[in-house]
């Protein structure tokens, strides 16, 4: 019998901290947040985003019961390089990564340095925890076992999962506090995970731990491995689609215990406490085919800087303080995530060097003060192909891109993303306008020269500084 067949005591996240009595605090009064990230979803694999193939009542719910961000954008097209993003409010090109995904081998890991959403929630008074993905770092040979690799050394209170991406090898679950010649610090709960079962595990966790801390401030961040390839739905969900992909299983088991999760913060009282966030780590791996999600109707997905690759779904759910059946067009990224908390838990945003993200308090409420930017000031530096670089910016309807790269190139099978090979230099950048082009299929930089010199100038000014960070 496998460690997961047993399901863990499901205490095991709220147990290194006892309870405390309830606090009866104000909606606005030290929040509660929980951010649900996904793995490789694209911005197209919801019903609320178009998809009729595919069945998700409870994010439904939540996208009517709080507020959609219709331009809500990843940190980077990348998997390392967006939870970095994430949790510093940073672009992965400050992050001193040589590239924008750590394998299990690598010795890099986020700088200790590094002021993270865990350490600021910290030091608020909150409790912290991890679930799932973290992937931006893990005690190796190459960087002779350092402990601070882990979660639990960047402010997380406790951590259950696999410290990486569920297709790179080996595939532990792992426990901080713990103790493992594997993982000094972390205990190996099992290896190989059963990932058929790890994705309601993963929320049964979170479950428990909202229930555990319920009556103090708490900050959970729960990364899913799913839906990323390889692909493991439980066996209440395999084959149970709509469309009988088992992609759309993985989208369907998701939803299912996304239900579970927000009624459990509801039952347990503190719906009007609790901010949620729902997003994804960026979009969809489309060189897997049936195995991979969809973006449309944008262009492209994982990997590129073409919309299809970048934007992702958001939805922020607090009931009572963000008003119920709202769509908002303004742009924003995880980036803002960060200073965002700095807002709502009254501390400035200060991050190790230079800040990138903003705070988007006041989208979620006009109440909220805070340092906030207006959207004619909103200019979303947008890196990747690898190494992190710049690969684009956006502004107001605006998307230039001095760079360009695809996984779909000489891929001759996916067509619905209409990617064909498209190259870009800053001399010879591509435009678009996505108020009236959204796959990103016009260019339109001859028509527009102040825009493009305008966008040019963010981006060398961005390049220049990243010269003032430490090494």
């Amino acid at each position: 019998m496998s460690f997961l067949q047993k399901l863990l005591p499901l205490c095991i996240l709220g147990a290194a901290i006892p309870a405390m009595p309830a606090m009866g605090r104000a909606p606005l009064d030290k929040p509660n947040v929980v951010i649900v990230y996904l793995d490789d979803s694209g911005y197209g694999d919801f019903e609320f985003t178009g998809n009729k193939n595919v069945k998700t009542p409870h994010l439904n719910k939540m996208k009517d019961e709080g507020l959609f961000m219709s331009h809500f954008y990843s940190g980077s097209p990348a998997c390392t390089a967006s939870r970095y993003a994430l949790m510093t409010g940073k672009s992965p090109a400050r992050s001193g990564f040589k590239r924008w995904v750590i394998t299990p081998q690598d010795a890099e890991y986020i700088k200790p340095e590094e002021q993270t959403v865990p350490e600021t929630m910290k030091q608020a008074g909150y409790v912290t925890g991890m679930i799932g993905k973290w992937h931006l770092g893990v005690t190796n040979k190459a960087n002779g076992m350092d402990t601070k690799s882990l979660p639990c050394a960047h402010g997380f209170d406790t951590y259950i999962g696999i410290p990486y991406s569920n297709d790179m090898t080996p595939t532990p679950l792992i426990q901080q506090p713990g103790d493992s010649k594997a993982y000094p610090s972390a205990k190996v709960l099992e290896n190989p995970v059963e990932q058929d079962k790890l994705t309601q595990y993963y929320f049964n966790l979170a479950c428990d731990f909202v229930k555990k801390n319920k009556n103090r401030p708490f900050f959970l961040y729960l990364a899913t491995s799913m839906p990323h390839y390889p692909l493991h739905p439980g066996k209440d969900f395999r084959g149970k689609s709509s469309s009988g992909r088992i992609y759309d299983d993985v989208i369907e088991e998701i939803d299912h215990c996304m239900g579970q999760l927000l009624g459990t913060i509801d039952k347990a009282g503190i719906g009007r406490n609790t901010l949620v966030i729902f997003s994804s780590d960026n979009g969809p791996w489309l060189i897997k085919g049936d195995q991979g999600g969809t973006a449309l109707p944008f262009r492209d997905g994982k990997g590129s800087n073409f919309e299809g690759g970048v934007r992702v779904p958001g939805i922020f759910r607090w009931t009572g303080v963000i008003s119920p059946g709202q769509t908002n067009d303004s742009i924003a990224s995880v980036l803002d995530i960060h200073p965002t908390l700095c807002t709502l838990t009254k501390q400035e945003f200060k991050p190790h060097g230079h800040a990138d993200g903003h705070s988007i308090a006041h989208i979620l409420n006009p109440k909220f003060g805070g340092k906030t930017i207006e959207d004619d000031d909103y200019v979303l530096i947008q890196t990747g192909k690898g190494t992190n670089k710049a690969m684009a910016v956006h502004w107001k309807n605006w998307k230039l891109h001095i760079d360009t790269f695809s996984q779909l190139w000489g891929q001759k099978k996916i067509t619905d993303h209409n990617s064909p090979p498209v190259k870009a230099t800053m001399d010879k950048p591509l435009l678009y306008d996505l108020s009236t082009d959204i796959a990103e299929t016009t260019n339109v930089a001859d028509k527009h020269p102040e825009i493009v010199e305008f966008m040019k100038k963010k981006i060398k000014e961005f390049n220049a500084s990243l010269k003032d960070e430490a090494p």
